[in-house]
């Protein structure tokens, strides 16, 4: 597999597959733990369809949101969508270094995140959201699949009905493209940023037919001059709610021992043309090591029909 380079940050021709996609996702998380957020834009041009995602958290206000799973694919290179009641944009200033995303528009907002299970009532607000996400760390590639992370800082603000958040956080953006099956295998990914500086990030996924793949990295110190240190082990150890959202969880990041708990929960449904159902559970989350640092990041994982645990609350979401 050829290094990525910046031609890469673009779209890339499709395969034949119907679920053949393209994806570019953006994570932000307060040091403190009092707002976060995530973008993320998916193209089926296959399907003629894009998926556009937007959550915007704080521990102590409704969850804001946008799912939009029928949006058109935009034409050319641009990754400008209009969704009718929104607009969004999302910009490689510079690639490999410096990406900007603005969303204005409607949104929905939930008291009780896990009611996205569940169809429960939402409510609109309006949204106007200007960030920007400055590489931290260098991009870090898959050796498995065409997939590649980065450790980011991300600044600028969100608006929320007239309130505004200033944003200066750490954050974690990723770009990924080929066939991805939201209703085939579990997994669990993880990525965080500590007080002292330094970052992580993990993935364990587990395969239908048996086996697993644990991928990630660790970072001395973000925006220095050392960059990652691959991992190629890792474990998840989570403790599960009965809507199969975190309560606790431990991860092995190689030798980095981290324990996590929820912060916001900001998690999705997604249904397949045939019925079947995926949990999928993201979650703003309070890291601490085993030196007793803190840190904060994002949690996502996902529940395809069959896998998730037959008794909650305990279960782990991937092998090692």
């Amino acid at each position: 597999m050829s290094p990525i380079a910046a031609s890469d940050e673009g779209r890339h021709p499709s395969g034949p597959e119907a679920l053949w996609g393209e994806s570019w996702y953006f994570d932000f998380a307060a040091s403190d733990g009092s707002y976060g957020g995530y973008v993320r834009l998916g193209l089926y041009p296959n399907r003629g369809v894009a998926w556009f995602w937007l959550a915007l958290v704080h521990p102590d206000r409704p969850l804001v949101f946008i799912r939009d799973h029928a949006v058109p694919v935009p034409n050319g290179e641009a990754l400008v969508l209009d969704g009718g009641a929104y607009r969004a944009e999302i910009r490689a200033d510079q690639p490999l270094e410096r990406w900007s995303v603005v969303v204005r528009g409607a949104a929905r907002s939930r008291d009780d995140p896990a009611g996205a299970f569940h169809d429960a009532p939402t409510a609109w607000t309006d949204v106007d959201v200007r960030l920007e996400w400055v590489a931290a760390a260098p991009v870090f590639e898959y050796a498995l699949t065409t997939r590649y992370e980065q450790t980011s800082h991300v600044t600028g603000s969100f608006t929320v009905d007239g309130r505004t958040t200033a944003v200066d956080a750490p954050g974690q953006r990723d770009h990924s493209w080929g066939v991805r099956d939201w209703w085939d295998n579990p997994w669990c990914w993880s990525a965080g940023t500590f007080a002292d500086g330094r970052a992580f990030h993990l993935l364990n996924t587990v395969f239908p037919g048996g086996g697993s793949y644990t991928t990630g990295y660790t970072v001395a110190a973000v925006r220095g001059a050392e960059g990652w240190t691959e991992v190629t082990a890792g474990a998840v150890d989570a403790v599960l709610d009965p809507e199969l959202l975190p309560t606790t969880v431990g991860l092995m990041v190689g030798d980095l021992a981290v324990t996590a708990a929820p912060i916001a929960h900001a998690p999705l449904l997604l249904v397949s043309d045939d019925g079947r159902e995926s949990r999928f559970a993201r979650t703003l989350m309070h890291y601490v090591d085993a030196d007793g640092i803190e840190g904060t990041g994002w949690l996502e994982s996902n529940w395809p029909p069959g896998t998730a645990p037959e008794t909650a609350p305990t279960a782990s979401p991937a092998e090692t």
